[in-house]
């Protein structure tokens, strides 16, 4: 019962709040119609799943109650990065959904780490114009999230954000495997501090802690949570010359 209630109200975080006011408000049709919630909501059935069914080729002996109730909660938890994880999913295969989930996270509008689901649907319907203009390269297709056209600028910051996003996550990925942690380990716990989720990959993950990572390491990702707290580009450009030249 715990873990159904903490599961539908850390489901309701993920939500851009400004939804959920109106909602509460009694303007549920703005809620129920929004793309991103859409995808929200798509993903974590997804994402649940597929662990469900990952869960009963290697553990057949719960029931499908407890099989389902376990798989939801660790999703939920995962893609809101609240991370309050009930098991340890070392199976390469549920480590995989995971880091897809800590990747983009929930809602914007919502205080979950990550890219942000709004970037993953701009990112995709781009990608799906760009295939089609392959065959038709006159035609004129423009991104539209909830019925309105996404302007070309703020499709190429969006872009851009997530290019700079997976650069980031490489850099600290490299930076932690010359350190000698794991491929695994420094990529899963670069991606955890990067989206804010708390658990990472590897002797990072669940049943594990950070205390072994060398000095070093500890003040890259510390750096590293930093920037993905504060939406990165607002934390990047402290480092640009072109900020601190008088105007």
């Amino acid at each position: 019962y715990t873990e159904y209630v903490m599961t539908i109200f850390t489901f309701i975080a993920g939500i851009n709040f400004a939804l959920v006011y109106r909602a509460v408000t009694g303007d549920f049709k703005k809620l129920l119609h929004n793309e991103e919630t859409k995808w929200y909501t798509a993903i974590v059935l997804g994402a649940t799943l597929l662990v469900i069914t990952g869960l009963y080729i290697t553990d057949q002996n719960g029931s499908f109650e407890d099989t389902f109730r376990r798989s939801l909660f660790l999703v939920v938890t995962i893609v809101t990065s609240t991370s309050l994880l009930t098991a340890s999913m070392s199976f390469t295969f549920f480590t995989t959904i995971f880091l897809l989930l800590m990747f983009f996270g929930a809602c914007a509008g919502s205080t979950c780490g990550g890219a942000k689901i709004d970037r993953l649907v701009v990112l995709a319907k781009n990608t799906k114009n760009e295939l089609y203009r392959v065959i038709h390269p006159n035609a004129i297709l423009p991104v539209r999230v909830n019925g309105k056209a996404i302007s070309h600028e703020i499709v190429s910051k969006i872009l851009a954000f997530i290019l700079v996003y997976v650069m980031v996550l490489i850099a600290g990925s490299i930076i932690l495997s010359a350190l000698g942690l794991s491929m695994e380990e420094a990529f899963g716990s670069t991606l955890s501090c990067l989206s804010n989720i708390g658990p990472g990959a590897g002797s990072t993950g669940p049943a594990g802690n950070y205390a072994f990572i060398p000095d070093l390491g500890k003040w890259t990702l510390s750096i590293i949570m930093l920037i993905g707290r504060l939406e990165l580009f607002t934390v990047l450009i402290l480092f640009t010359s072109y900020f601190w030249k008088n105007s």
